[in-house]
């Protein structure tokens, strides 16, 4: 818990930022700080203009969409690699496809399906790569290849 606390507050993913998976950690650490401590913080205000642009959740499930919110998908480092051109490009342009076609008001169910299966071969190759990739960058990578899947699903 003291890792991923660490890391959401010096180095979040962007998807993790936007799915407010990093929020939801974070404020459950404070929670549990003022539950051991008896005291609280003072209220604050929100300007309702930005409560309009909040994604709510129940807090139960990992998966969201908070990937594709982005204007463009912030790969991670070691996915950038040229070994892994074939499946960025494959991937950045279904998700584009998918961002249009959820703001029609439809997702089409064979772009999805495409768009699963590239997200699926994209975690093999991550696999493949393990001995090429630091571990770091193979955690990232995996992360965001595990992200990429819960937008698939959210979908």
């Amino acid at each position: 818990m003291n890792e991923e606390l660490r890391r959401i507050r010096n180095d979040p993913p962007p998807a993790e930022i936007w799915s407010g998976a990093a929020m939801n950690t974070l404020f459950n650490a404070i929670q549990r700080e003022q539950g051991s401590l008896g005291m609280t913080g003072p209220p604050i205000p929100l300007d309702p203009k930005l409560v309009k642009q909040l994604n709510m959740s129940g807090g139960t499930a990992i998966a969201g969409v908070g990937v594709l919110k982005g204007p463009r998908l912030e790969w991670p480092l070691g996915l950038t690699d040229q070994v892994f051109d074939p499946d960025r490009k494959k991937i950045d342009d279904l998700a584009a496809q998918l961002i249009k076609e959820a703001q029609m008001g439809r997702v089409d169910s064979a772009t999805l399906r495409r768009f699963n299966t590239a997200s699926s071969t994209l975690r093999e190759n991550i696999r493949g790569q393990i001995d090429e990739l630091s571990p770091g960058d193979y955690i990232k990578a995996t992360r965001f290849a595990n992200e990429l899947a819960a937008t698939g699903r959210s979908l």
